[in-house]
């Protein structure tokens, strides 16, 4: 099994530093310890410094994110002549970016300790939030790009077509064929405990391998 979450920003930083290392390692015959490796992908090998600036990285992130996606639900809620077929899109985004912006704390802590404390439930819906962003913000933007086409290139067939209802009916529709995937995504996600007793958040085996990177 493998850990579900994209390759984050520390991973990025830090693997051709760790890859220099381990090839190090084997010129020198030398054998590097089973759990070292284990703990490889789940930020172990990273200074406490790096950890730190990372977590905080996703704090500043988190709280401006929240701030800022609040506000812009807060604004279209309010005021009804806010509430086109554009903002309504807007909104949807906005609140799937809100919901991932709150998954951070948790994947934060996991970096900084270098295993995943939250249990089962947590990691199930923190695996379920990341999925659901990406194919709802995916999706949401498609259907902001055919409605501007339906906008620019009929104008009178859109006085129709572009109504707050039916971008609502749409938005509705985005969330459910997201759960096609978020869904099973996260009755297979689970936090197990690895050899040296250190709870890690993964993606059970039955999905295909592609889709399996380390957290």
């Amino acid at each position: 099994m493998e850990s579900l979450f994209p390759a984050p920003l520390w991973e990025v930083l830090y693997s051709s530093h760790l890859q220099g290392n381990l090839s190090l390692l084997s010129s020198n015959h030398s054998v590097m310890p089973p759990h070292l490796l284990l703990n490889a992908s789940h930020g172990s090998f990273l200074p406490l410094g790096l950890k730190v600036t990372i977590v905080g990285l996703y704090l500043a992130v988190c709280i401006g994110g929240l701030l800022g996606n609040c506000l812009v639900m807060y604004v279209i809620l309010r005021h009804t002549k806010m509430k086109t077929a554009t903002n309504i899109y807007i909104f949807n985004l906005a609140l799937a970016d809100t919901l991932v912006l709150l998954t951070l704390p948790f994947q934060g802590t996991d970096i900084l300790l270098g295993f995943w404390p939250f249990g089962n439930a947590l990691c199930k819906t923190v695996i379920a939030i990341d999925y659901y962003n990406m194919f709802t913000s995916t999706f949401t933007l498609t259907a902001m790009s055919v409605d501007r086409y339906v906008a620019i290139c009929h104008p009178i067939r859109a006085l129709d077509v572009r109504t707050s209802s039916k971008a609502q009916a749409v938005n509705v529709a985005i969330w459910a064929l997201a759960s096609v995937v978020g869904v099973p995504v996260a009755i297979m996600g689970s936090a197990q405990v690895e050899d040296e007793g250190q709870w890690v958040a993964l993606l059970s085996d039955q999905v295909p391998h592609g889709s399996q990177q380390p957290l």
